[in-house]
């Protein structure tokens, strides 16, 4: 019996080390897996803030027609500049509070202040098996 431990105790060391190493792997997958959902989730409120922006812009733009076209080019221009700048700190901060664990608070808070619905991307859980 004593042979037969002393032949699997190297084998056995070796099985902890590769499932550690399968465990090591599994959550840098879950965690890369969670950073691409959290980007395509700002990405989608980027877009839709966006839409946003540009059809307010259009609705100006149609009470400014006396404009040449360098002057519309400017409008449409300082839209995108405020809209950058007032989501500016914002992003900073839900980005900050992903890394700290906060953020599905402060996504709660942006979507009732901002009356956005909550994406099928946001709500999922992220894979920790």
């Amino acid at each position: 019996m004593a042979e037969l431990a002393a032949e699997l105790g190297p084998i056995l060391t070796r099985l902890d080390g590769v499932q550690a190493e399968c465990d090591r792997i599994r959550a840098e997958a879950a965690a890369e897996a969670d950073r691409r959902r959290r980007l395509a989730a700002e990405r989608a409120r980027q877009l839709v803030a966006d839409g946003r922006r540009a059809a307010e812009a259009e609705r100006a733009l149609r009470r400014l027609q006396h404009l040449d076209p360098a002057d519309r080019e400017r409008v449409v221009h300082l839209t995108k500049a405020l809209m950058n700048k007032f989501l500016h700190e914002p992003t900073l901060e839900l980005r900050a509070a992903a890394g700290n664990g906060t953020d599905r608070e402060l996504a709660q808070a942006v979507r009732r202040l901002f009356r956005l619905a909550q994406s099928s991307l946001e709500s999922k859980e992220p894979d920790r098996s």
